[in-house]
């Protein structure tokens, strides 16, 4: 407490089992379990701490106890997951899964689900099931990409990423391998050994908005899809910008882009196939 102008605490040390119907959460008092088995069943919320050396204080249950923290790299709200694979095992269909750490793994995304990357890196490869709408967001990827397993009716976002694929044998940063829509914004990519976006197979929908592509053979590649919009894309050091195969006809809505490189538009012909492709150039741009 306070008292003419002076300021008081007091410390609750515990030993052996302890049970309390309520803490004052004020920073007039401090709970500290001075012994390796001492516990302290009280609601959750309070700063607790320890005197005992090596050891950490953990929430379980209902009770403060003493053990060696787990080194978590993941959660799902309060609860903390050793990998990120057990994370997606636990999840369920909207949650948020918050990476805690830098993670090293392959992993399938199965459920819809947002992947928090709280930018921390992300090196493997991150499959993703293409009939489920899953985000990925705010995740340092370092010799690691996204890979959509094959689906038709899912919407892959990914959002805010960075992706390093130097040194790598990633071919791309994301490959969307079917589904309704991809939607990628405020991303950038370099140094993969082909490139950044790749659509191998139909895609109703492509959105790509505020991308930086360097240092790769092809920036976009597609081969399938009914409509791609590209929007505040830029692309340097680059074999191909845009590489379009004609086994469908599709159109390229192209707005404020700054593409460069051998060449910057390139549309690759099968004879077989009567269709055309059709690009829209809208604002400003190279």
């Amino acid at each position: 407490s306070e008292r003419n102008g002076k300021t008081f605490s007091t410390t609750f040390n515990f030993e052996g089992a302890n049970t309390v119907g309520a803490l004052d959460a004020s920073q007039f008092a401090k709970y500290v379990l001075v012994e390796e088995n001492a516990t302290l069943t009280a609601p959750a919320g309070f700063d607790v701490t320890t005197t005992v050396e090596g050891l950490d204080v953990l929430y379980e249950d209902g009770t403060y106890k003493l053990g060696i923290k787990k080194a978590y790299v993941a959660q799902i709200g309060e609860q903390g997951y050793e990998t990120l694979a057990a994370a997606i095992d636990a999840a369920n269909t909207g949650d948020t899964i918050t990476l805690l750490a830098d993670v090293t793994e392959d992993v399938t995304v199965d459920k819809k689900v947002t992947i928090e990357g709280a930018d921390f890196s992300y090196t493997g490869m991150m499959k993703v099931n293409s009939g489920l709408t899953v985000t990925v967001q705010n995740v340092n990827f370092v010799n690691g990409c996204i890979d959509k397993v094959k689906g038709t009716t899912g919407t892959l976002t990914v959002k805010n990423c960075t992706f390093d694929g130097t040194g790598s044998n990633y071919y791309y940063a994301i490959t969307m391998r079917g589904g309704n829509k991809v939607v990628v914004e405020d991303c950038q990519s370099k140094g993969f050994v082909y490139g950044f976006l790749y659509i191998p197979k139909a895609v109703t929908d492509v959105s790509v908005k505020n991308v930086a592509v360097t240092e790769c053979v092809m920036g976009i590649n597609v081969t399938y899809g009914n409509k791609v919009n590209l929007e505040d894309v830029t692309m340097t050091d680059v074999g191909y910008g845009i590489q379009s195969h004609n086994y469908g006809a599709k159109t390229f809505t192209m707005n404020n882009c700054d593409i460069s490189g051998e060449y910057a538009i390139f549309a690759c012909e099968r004879t077989e196939n009567a269709v055309v492709d059709t690009f829209v150039f809208q604002g400003t741009g190279n």
